[in-house]
């Protein structure tokens, strides 16, 4: 065989075996640890369901809070403080909803993050132990499978003046 058509061929194996690596990392990747009914309960991130997440709906935690008011004299007012937002997530490859808290600042009073759909079932995480006990961060509930049914995500606890996204 001549040098040139030796090097050829090499070179045409070794692209040829670097696709087939490339294409197993990507499927690898992709791949997600759960699907369907399979997902309900479970963690959307351990799972690898988050990965191809989108936010379908989200409202604005608002928690209401008394605060003196000196229109007519010393007297408490109900007013609504913004600590971050609720969402509602879907992944399409797992075909999963949950919901997801993301407070900006401690939040007294949730109790829990819950992803219910109309039908009533719901999944449902405890992130506080206390009233006082939620602090600011990230906290979702476990997934829901839910390729049909409508979903709401909300908090439980507290006194939010705003505390649930509409069901999507």
């Amino acid at each position: 065989m001549r040098p040139f058509a030796s090097s050829r061929i090499s070179l045409l194996l070794a692209a040829l075996v670097g696709a087939l690596m490339l294409a197993g990392a990507s499927q690898a990747s992709a791949a997600a640890g759960c699907y369907g009914n399979y997902c309900s309960g479970a963690d959307p991130v351990a799972t690898g369901c988050s990965a191809d997440a989108i936010t379908v709906a989200h409202v604005p935690a608002q928690m209401n809070t008394l605060a003196p008011s000196w229109n007519n004299g010393l007297a408490l007012q109900t007013t609504s403080v913004y600590m971050g937002t609720i969402e509602l997530r879907w992944s399409a490859r797992c075909q999963t909803n949950w919901a997801r808290l993301n407070l900006n600042d401690g939040a007294g009073g949730v109790e829990k993050i819950c992803a219910t759909q109309d039908s009533g079932y719901q999944q449902c995480r405890q992130i506080a132990g206390n009233y006082y006990g939620t602090g600011a961060g990230n906290f979702y509930s476990p997934m829901i499978y839910s390729p049909t049914l409508r979903v709401r995500a909300h908090i439980v606890g507290g006194d939010f003046s705003s505390w649930s996204t509409d069901p999507v």
